[in-house]
């Protein structure tokens, strides 16, 4: 899916204050956080909240992508901090995740919304080698009972459709591509994931199927179940 440019001037960003200096923070993206605008509103899309960052949103909060049921619009660099995770200037989620806001307004298509985020998020997923069990909710870092629709019981079926998206993109990318060496990065995400009992850590660019996702979402399917009984 295209991602819109529209980022936010350097003088509109939202800042963190470090003993009275307001500064922003590069990053390496190790996390997706999934939120949920919130705002039912009429015309409260992609578009609006993306001109609410641009013009310099009033409140203290800056994230990385917008999402509704037409388009998806970038306002922050991927490797510069956002602040939407609620968990403070060092905290994991604002520190090492890229924020994406699905819109909820009611002239909107949630569902076609969702379809349009889990391309965004497979898409980054596979930028970055972001590994499933690294695509939380907003509650998983702050509490917060955020994405509100998606932890009514749909969050799984949501990240199964962001592998999903993933995996056709990872299929497009590596078809006729033989076996080669990892690189020291891609062996560090393969001891990673062998040690979070993701995978065998056997035929690392052999094409996604239904058994090897299914494998690799159990580990994570359980983390989520627990959360969303807290």
């Amino acid at each position: 899916m295209i991602i819109k440019q529209q980022i936010i001037p350097l003088d509109k960003r939202p800042k963190y204050n470090v003993k009275g200096k307001l500064t922003t923070f590069k990053m390496s993206p190790e996390y997706i956080t999934i939120h949920e605008t919130a705002n039912t509103g009429e015309g409260a899309n992609a578009q609006a909240h993306a001109n609410l960052q641009s013009n310099g949103n009033s409140r203290q909060a800056s994230w990385h992508i917008q999402v509704d049921d037409v388009q998806a619009i970038q306002s922050l660099p991927f490797d510069e901090c956002g602040i939407h995770a609620g968990d403070g200037t060092y905290g994991d989620g604002n520190r090492k995740s890229i924020g994406v806001e699905i819109c909820v307004n009611s002239d909107g298509n949630f569902e076609k919304a969702l379809e349009n985020a889990a391309a965004v998020i497979g898409q980054i997923m596979l930028q970055f080698n972001i590994p499933p069990h690294k695509v939380v909710p907003h509650k998983h870092w702050s509490g917060k009972n955020c994405p509100t629709n998606l932890l009514k019981g749909r969050m799984q079926e949501f990240l199964n459709r962001c592998i999903a998206e993933r995996g056709k993109l990872e299929q497009g990318r590596v078809k006729g591509v033989s076996e080669r060496a990892l690189n020291d990065k891609e062996k560090e995400i393969q001891a990673e994931a062998m040690r979070l009992g993701i995978t065998d850590g056997k035929n690392p660019f052999r094409e996604v199927n239904q058994m090897y996702v299914w494998s690799a979402l159990i580990p994570l399917a359980r983390k989520i179940e627990k959360l969303e009984k807290k």
